[in-house]
């Protein structure tokens, strides 16, 4: 029975790496549904608004992560290819890849301090100020909001190691943390939810997560961390200005239009419409990021994997492998949408409360037709920036510039179903097309070079 369980497993590239990772999106997606009917039952309209209205506002921290976690993963996995982890885990191997990934591991640190930094000083009041004016919710947001941006702050602070530990091929590993993480954020935002600190369960999630991610790495990866620590740049280091800048900046462009992508239609929305409506499309985005976060764990677990092969030129392997997980998480990406809007059809047609929580069954097929083209783009993205190179910056700036362009006007004057009209006309009329240009001309001469 094992063994069939294994085989059917291998058949569908569900490697353990996949499971972990699969199984905490799919955690997510079971618990998305928990926590939206404990939102639609304890919450209020305008609540829900300001829910997702802070989960939109606290993603600015894109704009100080700038791409690093991208950049990192895929220089630690190239220098990964001469070193290996020893059973104190604590990294060995050659001296000068050794110097090179401790370099590296130094830099992550200190950058992800800072930008935890830069979240309390920035985001803190940016928020504070977005939220101001807004008349629809009757007690106060203030506290929740700074609860929020705090131990977010501290959460990705504490991410670091985990992206060193994922770009050094631990995958598995860091899987199941993120696991567990989902599980604890899950049911401590539930307990917020139910005993009426509704606003503050994001930030007990964040909590969740960082309790999780502290009591791992104290237990397990503590050699790892001091070595790191107390390693001095040597002669063989990476130089930042030199060999990521090139590739970060550019990086950087892309995620902070990212942002403007798909997280900037529920703020948008709080603004010209009102917390009630940003709710539903708050709720809308949230699910689809969840399904479409799931289908792509066939694509990011594999990420590593790419670097290290593109490192030792085994191209027709790279290749291979990228085809198999490429078909596979647009396969689950198609069922999982075609769900959500059959669940959506009848949550209406039956009259239930929720209908008027959510947005209607077109608006919703619409918003996950946009997702669809966006991730075949993400999928052929993390193909090439595996080869440390960022090929998709002028795309994805006039893809943030034409989506906050229509957002706005749409919004102001039309409303949500103009609006996700218009983000699906540009992602698969404009963005698809140009992006399988540039994937289908890169990947063919950068094999050649």
């Amino acid at each position: 029975m094992k063994s069939r369980v294994l085989q059917a497993a291998k058949a569908v590239g569900l490697d353990s790496a996949i499971f972990f990772s699969v199984s905490a999106k799919l955690w997510q997606a079971s618990a998305g549904i928990i926590t939206l009917v404990l939102i639609t039952h304890f919450l209020s309209a305008p609540q829900q608004g300001f829910y997702y209205s802070f989960a939109s506002i606290i993603a600015l921290q894109v704009f100080f992560e700038l791409g690093f976690s991208a950049v990192i993963v895929q220089f630690i996995s190239h220098e990964m290819a001469a070193l290996g982890w020893t059973k104190e885990t604590k990294i060995d191997g050659n001296e000068p890849q050794k110097s090179r990934f401790f370099s590296l591991a130094r830099l992550a640190i200190f950058w992800y301090g800072a930008v935890a930094v830069l979240m309390i000083f920035a985001v803190m009041p940016a928020g504070l100020f977005f939220f101001r004016s807004d008349a629809q919710l009757n007690e106060s947001w203030h506290g929740a909001w700074i609860f929020l941006v705090v131990f977010a702050a501290l959460h990705i602070g504490s991410t670091s190691v985990l992206i060193l530990l994922e770009g050094t091929g631990k995958i598995k590993e860091v899987a199941k943390i993120r696991l567990v993480q989902s599980i604890v954020a899950s049911v401590a935002a539930w307990l917020c939810i139910t005993s009426g600190f509704g606003l503050y369960a994001l930030g007990a999630a964040y909590a969740g997560q960082l309790a999780v991610t502290a009591t791992k790495l104290i237990s397990t990866y503590v050699p790892f961390i001091k070595d790191t620590l107390k390693r001095r740049p040597a002669k063989d280091h990476v130089r930042w200005t030199v060999e990521i800048l090139p590739l970060q900046w550019r990086l950087a462009l892309s995620w902070i239009s990212g942002y403007f992508i798909s997280q900037a239609l529920v703020p948008l929305t709080f603004h010209y419409q009102g917390a009630v409506e940003a709710g539903k499309i708050g709720l809308a985005i949230s699910v689809t990021t969840t399904v479409s976060a799931l289908a792509l764990a066939w694509i990011t677990t594999k990420i590593p994997l790419f670097g290290k092969l593109i490192a030792e030129k085994k191209f027709d392997e790279l290749d291979l492998m990228y085809k198999m997980a490429f078909r596979r998480s647009c396969q689950l990406l198609f069922l999982g949408s075609a769900t959500i809007v059959i669940m959506v059809i009848i949550v209406g047609l039956s009259g239930h409360p929720l209908a008027q929580r959510i947005p209607d069954p077109l608006t919703f097929a619409l918003l996950l037709s946009a997702a669809a083209a966006s991730h075949i783009v993400f999928c052929q993205a993390f193909y090439l920036r595996a080869f440390k190179r960022e090929p998709y910056l002028l795309l994805s700036i006039a893809w943030g510039i034409m989506v906050a362009i229509v957002a706005v006007f749409t919004s102001k004057f039309f409303g949500s179903r103009i609006m996700m009209l218009g983000y699906m006309l540009i992602n698969a009329g404009l963005i698809l097309p140009w992006s399988w240009y540039i994937f289908r001309t890169k990947k063919r001469a950068w094999a050649q070079s």
